[in-house]
């Protein structure tokens, strides 16, 4: 009798324990986006990165010790800005006049990361990297210049793969709930141009970067 109470014992306080590593939260925050194109758009063009939001959330499952898993849906916005000579038509005809040029592109985000916490008290620096899959929900290309506005669809491909890796640090601030802050790098790693190969050639491609500031709560379940 004594041998089935100690087991039943020990899976309750295993139970516990999983549970205990059990999170949930939301997580805000800043993308610094790039785009690494190939070929480069050459030396009449100037290239510069954009100022992206993020908001979801994030779900974290402890493993063992200090390894966990964590799976965060991400509202993000990418994109790069462009100064150009772009051709318009005027009252004075077709002329190429000063444009800015700007992609932007959203997207729905599900980072899968391998984490690892170093435990210090309260204060738990981590670090983590995980693949990333996109699925991307709209895009526009506007051209602002002395002309006037124009706003078109962005070619852009409806998924877009990438490699998640950074660090940050929680802090506890009360039993069941800390705060995150975290940086990271999402190295994007598949085309996200949806354009045709020109006969006898190569398509071009574009590949998406970005660092990412980010915030957050988490709240023991």
């Amino acid at each position: 009798m004594k041998k089935p109470l100690v087991t039943l014992c020990v899976l309750i306080i295993m139970s516990s324990s999983t549970l205990a590593q059990f999170s949930i939260g939301p997580r805000f925050g800043i993308n610094l986006a790039s785009v690494s194109n190939d070929p480069d758009y050459g030396s009449g063009v100037e290239q510069s990165s954009m100022l992206g939001f993020i908001f979801g959330a994030s779900v974290e499952l402890g493993i063992a010790g200090p390894f966990y898993i964590e799976v965060q849906p991400l509202y993000i916005q990418k994109g790069e800005d462009l100064k150009a000579q772009v051709a318009w038509n005027t009252q004075q005809g077709q002329q190429q006049l000063d444009t800015d040029v700007s992609d932007r592109a959203t997207y729905l985000e599900f980072p899968v990361l391998f984490k690892i916490k170093i435990p210090a008290g309260p204060i738990k620096p981590y670090g983590f990297v995980g693949p990333n899959i996109g699925i991307n929900l709209s895009g526009t290309r506007t051209f602002k210049s002395s002309a006037g506005e124009e706003e078109q669809d962005l070619n852009a491909s409806s998924i877009d793969f990438a490699l998640d890796f950074g660090a940050g640090v929680s802090f506890g601030v009360m039993p069941m709930m800390s705060l995150t802050f975290d940086v990271r790098y999402s190295l994007g790693l598949s085309n996200v141009l949806d354009v045709e190969t020109p006969q006898g050639g190569t398509a071009p491609s574009a590949n998406t970067r970005g660092i990412q500031l980010m915030i957050g709560a988490m709240f023991g379940l």
